[in-house]
Protein backbone atom coordinates (compact mmCIF):
# COMPACT_ATOMS: atom_id res chain seq x y z
CA UNK A 1 0.00 0.00 0.00
CA UNK A 2 2.49 2.58 0.86
CA UNK A 3 4.51 2.32 -2.26
CA UNK A 4 1.22 2.20 -4.40
CA UNK A 5 0.39 5.71 -2.07
CA UNK A 6 4.31 6.74 -2.99
CA UNK A 7 3.72 6.46 -6.84
CA UNK A 8 0.69 7.90 -7.02
CA UNK A 9 2.48 11.11 -5.31
CA UNK A 10 5.52 11.12 -7.35
CA UNK A 11 4.26 9.65 -11.02
CA UNK A 12 2.58 13.08 -11.63
CA UNK A 13 5.82 14.72 -10.94
CA UNK A 14 7.30 13.71 -14.07
CA UNK A 15 4.55 15.25 -16.46
CA UNK A 16 5.60 18.17 -18.54
CA UNK A 17 4.37 21.54 -18.76
CA UNK A 18 2.45 21.53 -15.62
CA UNK A 19 3.35 23.82 -12.62
CA UNK A 20 3.89 21.56 -9.07
CA UNK A 21 0.33 22.17 -7.91
CA UNK A 22 -1.52 20.29 -11.07
CA UNK A 23 1.11 17.94 -10.96
CA UNK A 24 -0.65 16.53 -7.68
CA UNK A 25 -3.06 14.06 -8.63
CA UNK A 26 -5.95 15.74 -6.79
CA UNK A 27 -8.04 12.42 -6.11
CA UNK A 28 -5.33 11.07 -3.53
CA UNK A 29 -5.22 14.85 -2.01
CA UNK A 30 -9.29 15.03 -1.93
CA UNK A 31 -9.26 11.24 -0.22
CA UNK A 32 -6.01 12.65 2.07
CA UNK A 33 -8.45 15.46 3.09
CA UNK A 34 -11.39 13.49 3.81
CA UNK A 35 -9.38 10.80 5.65
CA UNK A 36 -7.41 14.00 7.65
CA UNK A 37 -11.10 15.12 8.84
CA UNK A 38 -12.59 11.93 10.22
CA UNK A 39 -9.55 11.42 11.96
CA UNK A 40 -9.35 14.66 13.23
CA UNK A 41 -12.78 13.92 14.76
CA UNK A 42 -11.98 10.60 15.89
CA UNK A 43 -12.27 8.71 18.54
CA UNK A 44 -14.73 11.09 19.43
CA UNK A 45 -18.65 10.04 18.34
CA UNK A 46 -19.65 11.71 14.90
CA UNK A 47 -23.26 11.15 13.13
CA UNK A 48 -23.47 12.14 9.49
CA UNK A 49 -26.77 12.93 8.17
CA UNK A 50 -27.38 12.85 4.62
CA UNK A 51 -30.83 13.52 2.59
CA UNK A 52 -30.74 10.84 -0.54
CA UNK A 53 -32.20 14.46 -2.51
CA UNK A 54 -29.60 16.79 -0.81
CA UNK A 55 -27.60 18.52 -4.38
CA UNK A 56 -24.83 18.66 -2.10
CA UNK A 57 -24.15 14.92 -2.04
CA UNK A 58 -21.75 15.34 -5.07
CA UNK A 59 -21.29 16.18 -8.74
CA UNK A 60 -22.11 14.15 -11.74
CA UNK A 61 -25.03 12.83 -10.90
CA UNK A 62 -23.37 10.33 -8.27
CA UNK A 63 -25.46 11.69 -5.98
CA UNK A 64 -25.13 8.94 -2.33
CA UNK A 65 -22.08 7.41 -3.71
CA UNK A 66 -20.14 10.54 -3.12
CA UNK A 67 -21.53 10.07 0.55
CA UNK A 68 -20.57 6.67 1.24
CA UNK A 69 -17.30 6.61 -0.75
CA UNK A 70 -16.30 9.95 1.62
CA UNK A 71 -17.99 7.92 4.96
CA UNK A 72 -15.97 4.70 4.20
CA UNK A 73 -12.67 7.14 4.04
CA UNK A 74 -13.89 8.50 7.45
CA UNK A 75 -14.69 5.01 9.06
CA UNK A 76 -10.90 3.82 8.37
CA UNK A 77 -9.82 6.53 10.57
CA UNK A 78 -12.40 5.28 13.20
CA UNK A 79 -11.42 1.30 12.69
CA UNK A 80 -7.63 2.62 13.26
CA UNK A 81 -8.62 3.56 16.75
CA UNK A 82 -11.33 0.73 17.31
CA UNK A 83 -13.77 2.83 17.96
CA UNK A 84 -16.36 2.46 14.99
CA UNK A 85 -19.08 1.78 17.35
CA UNK A 86 -18.98 5.70 17.58
CA UNK A 87 -19.43 6.31 13.70
CA UNK A 88 -22.96 6.66 12.40
CA UNK A 89 -24.69 7.12 9.09
CA UNK A 90 -28.61 8.37 8.90
CA UNK A 91 -29.84 8.08 4.93
CA UNK A 92 -32.83 9.88 4.76
CA UNK A 93 -35.55 10.66 2.32
CA UNK A 94 -35.08 14.61 1.89
CA UNK A 95 -33.42 17.18 0.86
CA UNK A 96 -30.22 19.73 2.73
CA UNK A 97 -31.90 19.91 5.88
CA UNK A 98 -31.95 18.74 9.79
CA UNK A 99 -33.50 15.42 10.21
CA UNK A 100 -32.63 14.85 13.03
CA UNK A 101 -34.05 11.12 13.36
CA UNK A 102 -31.04 9.27 14.25
CA UNK A 103 -29.65 12.51 16.78
CA UNK A 104 -31.68 11.82 19.89
CA UNK A 105 -30.72 8.61 20.67
CA UNK A 106 -27.14 9.29 19.19
CA UNK A 107 -26.68 12.06 21.97
CA UNK A 108 -28.19 9.99 24.86
CA UNK A 109 -25.59 7.36 23.72
CA UNK A 110 -22.53 9.38 23.67
CA UNK A 111 -22.95 12.37 25.73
Amino acid sequence: MHGALLHRITAPLHARGKSPVERIDRALLLRLAIFLGGALIAPRPLLIETGNEDLLNGYRGRGLLNVTEQLDITSRAYKLLGVEDKLEHDIFDGDHMWHGAAAYDFMKRWL
